[in-house]
């Protein structure tokens, strides 16, 4: 399915053990920096928001800027994201509240040229945190199975939550969502394939599709057969040829039928001709005698 606005989590482990490394040693230096926003731009956040989480989210966009070779920028600013719902915030805030939180926070940071995801904030506006979360919930599972037996429940509990979230992807229509769980759907059976487990644990998924794509398929087929069949049966069988015949057939009765009625009108029309010739002749007669 490819990319989506959701694809950070996919590599959401990747950027969590990187803020996770990061130490009281790492964050020191943006102590002052963070004081200092406390007191101007981040002053109505300064009851959410503590100083250590302050200075462990600048740090990460730094570093994410230092190694922009060898990291997604869009992806980390993602992430960030959806650290400060989970976090900072604790699930607490509506969508609305948390982007405007993460806006003002970037805005802040942009002080101490800390401006990272100044070019993504247009991409992040667009994004459901509460379905961000989901899918980070999903790979958290995932992420967890290995080719060893105890990945089973891990497993399982993969499978259970995303039949959950297809409901949720058929129920809401969103594209984006609907696509990352098809991505989702493709990994997890490529690595559940070699997990030996007992029978409940299913080794496909079923997809986001669903039946309606199926039904629309097979209604294609089946008129495209019809079709082809009423074509075979007209032109190479008895019936075809009988068909044919009872259809010649008709439009000669057809013609006989419509010939006496030609005729007779042609017949009415001489004669009314005839008839016009006389009185113009004896008109013309009577006008010069």
């Amino acid at each position: 399915m490819g990319e989506t606005i959701y694809s950070v989590v996919r590599s959401f482990s990747q950027y969590k053990s990187i803020i996770d490394r990061l130490t009281n040693d790492d964050i020191t230096p943006n102590r002052g920096q963070c004081a200092n926003l406390f007191n101007g731009s981040l002053n109505e956040y300064k009851d959410l928001l503590s100083s250590d989480k302050c200075e462990k989210g600048m740090k990460f966009l730094s570093f994410l800027k230092e190694n922009v070779h060898s990291y997604k920028i869009a992806d980390g600013c993602q992430y960030i994201y959806h650290w400060l719902y989970t976090d900072v915030l604790s699930k607490n805030e509506s969508t609305h509240n948390i982007f405007t939180f993460y806006n003002n926070l970037m805005e802040a940071y942009d002080e101490y040229d800390v401006d990272t995801c100044k070019n993504h904030i247009e991409h992040i506006k667009k994004i459901i945190i509460s379905k961000l979360d989901k899918l980070m919930e999903l790979y958290k599972y995932f992420n967890q199975i290995s080719s060893q037996i105890e990945s089973c429940s891990c497993a399982k509990k993969c499978a259970t939550l995303y039949n959950d979230y297809l409901k949720i992807c058929h129920e809401e229509n969103d594209q984006d969502f609907c696509n990352e769980l098809e991505n989702f759907k493709t990994s997890y059976e490529n690595r559940v394939i070699s997990l030996v487990c007992d029978d409940s644990l299913p080794k496909t998924l079923p997809s986001v599709r669903g039946n309606s794509f199926i039904v629309a398929l097979t209604s294609c087929i089946v008129i495209l057969s019809i079709s082809f069949i009423s074509f075979m049966l007209y032109k190479f069988t008895y019936l075809g040829s009988m068909l044919h015949a009872r259809i010649i057939k008709k439009k000669i009765w057809n013609y006989i039928d419509k010939e006496p009625h030609e005729i007779l009108y042609n017949s009415n029309m001489s004669n009314i001709s005839s008839e016009n010739s006389l009185y113009n002749i004896s008109y013309n007669s009577t006008e010069y005698s």
